[in-house]
């Protein structure tokens, strides 16, 4: 795997503390993906799981996209940039196959087929690795999803979104 950063405990006690906030303001819908996640938190804090820098606001309006062919040529606004555990910026995949609007998250047509060919890329570029491993990379995207769209960006609409965004699987 990956060789990265140190973490600290802090970071780790605030996604728990994060989860632990969340469990009490989400629908009852979703409180079993947050448990599972805080019950597996450190998975993505164990010493031999990386950290790398991740963007940390990966949203729509912070990628530049060729007009033409809808190829991503930048991402912008790398502000809040920091250390974090290797996977948390994943969930940033279901902001590029969907669009959020005031009352649901909508789907792209084709984004099944896309979300298959991202995972597949990501595994094979990875190469081998352990179960362990993908376990912790699913909970890590869990987790990012989790505090962009429950802690960072909460709205109204929060819960609806995570459920929606939440139910799709990694093809880990």
């Amino acid at each position: 795997m990956l060789q990265g950063f140190c973490l600290s405990i802090g970071q780790q006690t605030e996604y728990e503390a994060n989860l632990d906030t969340l469990i009490l303001e989400m629908p009852i819908s979703l409180h079993s993906t947050i448990h599972d996640v805080r019950q597996n938190i450190s998975l993505i804090f164990r010493p031999d799981f990386p950290a790398v820098v991740q963007h940390d606001d990966f949203l729509e309006n912070n990628f530049h996209v060729e007009e033409a062919t809808g190829r991503i040529t930048g991402v912008v606004d790398w502000a809040n940039a920091k250390a974090a555990p290797y996977g948390i910026s994943l969930g940033g995949l279901e902001i590029l196959l969907g669009i959020q609007t005031s009352t649901e998250w909508h789907f792209h047509p084709g984004h099944g087929r896309l979300r298959q060919q991202f995972w597949d890329t990501f595994y094979n570029k990875i190469g081998t690795i352990s179960d362990l491993d993908r376990r912790s990379i699913e909970v890590a995207r869990l987790m990012g999803l989790l505090r962009t769209h429950g802690i960072e960006w909460k709205t109204d609409m929060s819960g609806v979104y995570l459920k929606k965004l939440l139910l799709v699987p990694s093809m880990a």
